[in-house]
């Protein structure tokens, strides 16, 4: 009698059970959002990485792009050019009469890149008692065709800790208006501000490998400050 009621005990357990795991439902929870945001003032510059990597360097550069033309500047890079005349920005025929719109949107666009690490950028020339960069926006390039190549923006040198805050840059807006390449006028302006401010290259290019000697080396120089269409294929592919 004892075993029977114990016989009887289990099976109840069992189909206990057993009912247990029928009614069981899966439930999958969905999983919070745990990406984090970055917090970092470095500007994030496409085919560059920062020199000095303190962004404290950075802070408070004025950098103004100059529009309006300007004659018989003096490029100090690799190479020095003087009596440069830069003719004023214009826009293409598709944007005629909107030439404030785009500047606006394009220093829009910069500082919003650039807001983090305090760099503020104007179309307005700055009072004199300020020091400021100022990146020359307009034409198709100068000096001899074989230097500034088929190059869409120049500047004097990598800046490695900001240390000169009155350098100067080139942005040919007019080959990058005509569409030489897919890259915008906030890109290249962009790349050439970063190298003011201390960025270098961080893939490689490389020059007319036909030169050698001097001008070989004049042209790596330059590449190691400019934009070419080469290095928006490379930034591309990053």
């Amino acid at each position: 009698m004892h075993r029977n009621r114990h016989r009887h005990v289990s099976r109840r357990r069992r189909s206990s059970n057993s009912g247990s795991r029928r009614l069981r439902c899966l439930f999958l929870e969905p999983l919070e959002d745990r990406r984090l945001l970055s917090t970092s003032p470095i500007p994030h510059l496409p085919g560059m990485r920062l020199v000095d990597a303190r962004p404290s360097q950075m802070a408070g550069q004025v950098i103004y792009l100059d529009v309006d033309g300007a004659r018989d500047v003096t490029y100090r890079g690799p190479v020095v050019v003087p009596h440069i005349d830069v003719p004023a920005f214009r826009a293409s025929a598709s944007m005629s009469g909107r030439d404030a719109e785009l500047l606006a949107a394009t220093v829009q666009r910069l500082e919003a890149l650039f807001l983090d690490a305090g760099v503020q950028f104007t179309l307005t020339p700055p009072d004199t008692a300020t020091a400021y960069s100022t990146i020359y926006v307009g034409g198709t390039g100068f000096g001899p065709a074989t230097l500034c190549g088929d190059m869409l923006g120049l500047a004097e040198a990598v800046d490695v800790g900001n240390a000169n805050r009155s350098d100067a840059a080139f942005v040919f807006a007019d080959r990058i208006i005509a569409g030489a390449s897919p890259t915008s006028l906030a890109d290249v302006i962009a790349h050439e501000a970063g190298h003011l401010l201390g960025y270098e290259h961080s893939l490689t290019t490389y020059a007319d490998t036909s030169r050698t000697g001097s001008d070989h080396t004049v042209s790596a120089a330059i590449e190691n400050v400019g934009f070419s269409p080469v290095m928006h294929y490379f930034i591309a592919r990053e």
